[in-house]
């Protein structure tokens, strides 16, 4: 089943954008079967606490690539990197078989 990573960026500074980490990352997204199904700024934050300007979703092929993703060491080596010039939120969630009981609309009960 696959999994997702969410990651909610308020950017402060746009250097490491520029660096090593661009690269690294992506590499290591490939290299776990990572896949951007959506990631852009803005977005349109409706509801809830102020999550930043970005949003990123990666999509893995399984919740265990999802963590070897973060994991790798590679990319351990370069979060510092984001994490100087971001706050950042992430979140790793495992797709849903079905809809949750609580998803489903009226008329597919």
């Amino acid at each position: 089943m696959v999994a997702y990573m969410v990651a909610h960026l308020k950017i402060n500074g746009t250097a490491w954008l520029k660096s090593e980490y661009v690269t690294v990352a992506a590499a290591a997204e490939a290299r776990h079967g990572g896949v951007h199904v959506a990631s852009a700024g803005p977005h349109a934050q409706v509801e809830g606490v102020d999550v930043g300007v970005v949003t990123s979703i990666l999509q893995f092929p399984a919740i265990e690539d999802a963590w070897a993703f973060w994991n790798d060491w590679e990319y351990q080596r370069v979060v510092p990197l984001r994490q100087a010039g971001s706050e950042t939120t992430v979140v790793i969630i495992d797709g849903a078989a079905e809809p949750a009981p609580f998803a489903q609309s009226p008329s597919s009960a």
